[in-house]
């Protein structure tokens, strides 16, 4: 069995490079046969030299779907005669299955991942395409049962399906926190407004009394944060917020945090983020909504609020400042759990299970 993984960088339903990359450097390095299509420039590009994947780029433009897609997948399969093409965006793999039917000689499965809080668009073709595939992956089960509904019983009956969430590296040591009353949040989601930013800054501005420092990183242009810089100097709270821009939410970064505040949750970056604070032993502050449930429970590993209410995200703020013990207790428990259900050898091993399931 070999596997083709067809990765666009950055495209609709995509994941970030390093994941997909520690995925297929660690699947290759239990001797998976793999090959790989990725986007030219993509820090993919180096997976051959470091893995020893055969990896074809392009441009992944409308040339490429329709005309080189085939040739250059065709190419990465070689003589294997049952192969898999897992892919994470619904116009790949609906290219995919073209290929499948005209490769006789060949079992070819067909896998579309989906990253959270993305559903397929509802078209004619891409609904041909789901009752085709062979076989779809969810991040969790919230996605997987919206999905169900969203597509009618007859879709979602026809192809396998499974939950496995994104899976990272789990850094060798995590934080142990402090004794100190100051609590230090880092912003897990995008820079900008509407994503829940707005909110948090707002009750930001009704803790004065409280030693509560944030910390913003994540995606997002500079222009779009200017309305959220200048609502925190009305409110008297500039010298509590510090603004890092649009860079990555490393183990670094996050060690250096009290608590990591994960946004509504209705994009793959809220999940992500969420996994790798727990791999690191931060504590969660969660805004609520069901997504996000299956990440942790509230007061054992997490903190919930309402989005809705900030009066509801104060009382957190405040809690976890005045409780460094319940930090240091809600970090060891959200660490736990990573380690059970989010370490990239758990996903890794349940991704070749679905795999060899397909086969069967």
């Amino acid at each position: 069995m070999k596997i083709i993984d067809v990765y666009d960088n950055g495209g609709y339903n995509s994941l970030p490079d390093v994941m997909i990359c520690d995925r297929l450097r660690l699947m290759a390095g239990e001797g998976q046969p793999l090959g790989a299509l990725r986007r030219k420039g993509s820090v993919a590009d180096s997976l051959a030299a470091q893995s020893g994947i055969e990896v074809q780029t392009s441009d992944f433009g409308v040339g490429m779907r329709m005309f080189t897609f085939p040739m250059k997948v065709r190419r990465l399969c070689g003589d294997a005669d049952r192969i898999i093409i897992h892919t994470y965006r619904i116009d790949h793999a609906e290219r995919a299955l073209l290929l499948a039917r005209s490769m006789s000689g060949c079992d070819i499965k067909v896998v579309l991942e989906l990253s959270s809080g993305h559903l397929p668009p509802d078209t004619p073709s891409a609904r041909f395409t789901l009752a085709n595939i062979d076989g779809m992956i969810f991040h969790t089960e919230y996605d997987r049962e919206r999905y169900a509904a969203s597509s009618g019983t007859g879709v979602a009956a026809m192809t396998r399906s499974e939950v496995i969430a994104p899976g990272i590296r789990i850094p060798d040591k995590a934080v142990d926190g402090d004794d100190s009353h100051e609590l230090v949040v880092t912003w897990g989601g995008r820079i900008t407004t509407g994503c829940g930013l707005d909110h948090v800054i707002e009750a930001m501005g009704m803790t004065h009394h409280t030693p509560v420092k944030l910390v913003v990183a994540g995606q997002g242009e500079a222009r779009q944060a200017m309305p959220l810089v200048r609502r925190a100097k009305a409110l008297g709270i500039d010298a509590r917020v510090e603004w890092l821009g649009d860079i990555a939410l490393s183990p670094e970064l996050i060690m250096k945090s009290d608590a990591l505040i994960i946004p509504d949750g209705e994009s793959a970056v809220a999940v992500e983020a969420g996994v790798a604070g727990m791999a690191c032993g931060v504590p969660l502050i969660i805004a609520m909504c069901e997504r996000m449930r299956e990440l942790g429970e509230d007061g054992i590993n997490a903190m919930f609020y309402d989005p809705a209410d900030r009066e509801s995200l104060v009382a957190v703020l405040r809690t976890l400042a005045g409780k460094p013990d319940k930090r240091r207790e809600l970090g060891k428990a959200a660490r736990v759990k990573a380690e059970a259900q989010y370490d990239l050898r758990f996903n890794v091993s349940r991704l070749n299970d679905f795999y060899t399931s397909l086969m069967a």
